[in-house]
């Protein structure tokens, strides 16, 4: 402040040059100006202070960052660690026979259900409950039994589908002349293995069955079906026959037949009926070629078809046998027969090689060499569970005494005549007994 008086400020008041030096030195003693190196050294320090708060600020946004970066670290260790373990997939074997393609009646089509509907038990394993939602199933309808391996092996493979009608067709009938009963189509039981061996061979076989499991589970990934009968009209036909589209019948054309009459359906619209027309109408699949199959494979024992009502081609007529539950009597009593069948090879130890409709009970019975007092507690423990899964139904019977002595007969030796479709159901005729209930 002291620079800013002068002269000319002062001589208004009269003040001579040598009053205003002496003036201005006074002033200059009491109120001195501050000296550079004090200004420099506070803003030095102002500097330091604002580096120290950017230092401050930069540590903090580094602990921060670093550590949600260590926090998502350790969540994707611990995801790849456990998710295998959690979205490792399990087989669901709904069916002795072979698994099927289920078609219900109310969802899209692009829905995938996630459990199976039965309306009645296998024999080979237990079956879905009535009140499960269907799904889509898959397997072969001819299952061949796994022989023991002797040491670890790899999981299976999947297997190639057949490629032409011929290979389809071949794959899914039986052979169409019974073995003489010296060369059963079946194996006999396995060696029992020592507690060394044990092991590996389960071990390998649980492999072997994993890895089939999953191959279909990959390939179910090409086919849907719709969810939920529980409103449906035709929920009471046995094991749900109106809507299941069994594997070995989408085999007989090409995959995209079946997918074209998916996307072209809805509801009940989707059902045996309407897609053995689609198949006739859209490749070179006759009603009479599946008719063929069905008569020559275990299809017979699992789902009602009327080939005569369905090649009728009498739409209301068809929509009123289903809807009144189909001929469910009749399947019962096919019911009886094919776990009969299937508990005999389990008390036998036998391996099912083929279609149980390949091959009889007396063939069976001589081969193991069955007395008549085990082949009649095998039927009757089969014909109590069939009783109990459908009350008011009655079993199957069958003349087991003239059974038992055919199987032991000469002619039970002679070969089946050529031709001759499901041969050995053909014979088990032989000895029912017409029942009513």
């Amino acid at each position: 402040m002291n620079d800013h008086m002068n002269d000319t400020n002062l001589s208004g008041d009269g003040l001579t040059p040598e009053e205003l030096a002496i003036l201005k030195e006074a002033l200059d003693t009491a109120w001195p100006p501050p000296k550079n190196s004090i200004r420099d050294g506070v803003m030095a320090q102002v500097k330091r202070e604002r580096a120290a708060a950017k230092r401050r600020t930069l540590l903090n946004r580094a602990v921060k960052y670093g550590s949600f970066a260590a926090c998502l670290l350790l969540v994707t260790v611990a995801g790849i660690r456990i998710l295998p373990s959690l979205t490792s997939k399990s087989a669901d074997m709904a069916s002795a026979d072979g698994y099927a393609y289920t078609m219900a009646t109310a969802a899209p089509a692009e829905t995938f259900p996630e459990s199976a509907m039965q309306n009645t038990s296998d024999a080979a394993e237990d079956a879905d409950s009535a009140d499960t939602a269907p799904a889509i199933l898959f397997s072969t309808m001819s299952p061949t039994a796994a022989e023991p391996a002797e040491e670890p092996a790899a999981p299976v493979p999947e297997e190639a589908l057949p490629e032409t009608e011929a290979e389809y067709i071949e794959e899914a009938a039986p052979e169409t002349e019974a073995a003489p009963s010296g060369k059963l189509m079946f194996a006999a039981a396995p060696a029992e293995t020592s507690p060394e061996t044990a092991a590996p061979e389960m071990e390998a076989e649980y492999e072997a069955e994993i890895a089939e499991c999953e191959a279909e589970e990959v390939y179910s990934d090409t086919l849907t079906a719709v969810s939920d009968t529980a409103a449906c009209p035709h929920s009471g036909v046995f094991a749900d026959s109106y809507h299941v589209i069994p594997e070995v019948v989408i085999a007989c054309t090409d995959e995209d037949v079946y997918l074209a009459w998916l996307d072209g359906t809805e509801g009940c619209e989707r059902n045996i009926a309407d897609y053995l027309n689609y198949m006739e109408d859209n490749s070179f699949v006759l009603l009479s070629d599946i008719e063929r199959i069905y008569d020559a494979t275990d299809l017979w024992y699992r789902y009602d078809w009327d080939f005569d009502l369905l090649e009728s081609g009498d739409s209301d007529a068809i929509e009123d046998y289903y809807q009144s539950g189909g001929n469910f009597a009749e399947m019962v009593k096919r019911d009886t027969e094919y776990r009969f069948k299937l508990a005999l090879l389990d008390e036998t130890g036998a391996e099912k090689t083929v279609d149980v409709c390949a091959w009889s009970i007396a063939d069976l019975v001589e081969e193991e060499e069955m007395t008549l007092s085990t082949l009649t507690a095998v039927y009757e423990a089969s014909a109590d569970e069939v009783e109990e899964d459908y009350p008011g139904y009655a079993a199957q019977e069958y003349d087991l005494a003239a059974l038992h002595d055919y199987a032991y007969s000469a002619a039970n030796d002679e070969e089946t005549p050529p031709c001759s479709e499901a041969p050995g159901r053909h014979e088990d005729e032989m000895f029912r007994i017409d029942t009513v209930k």
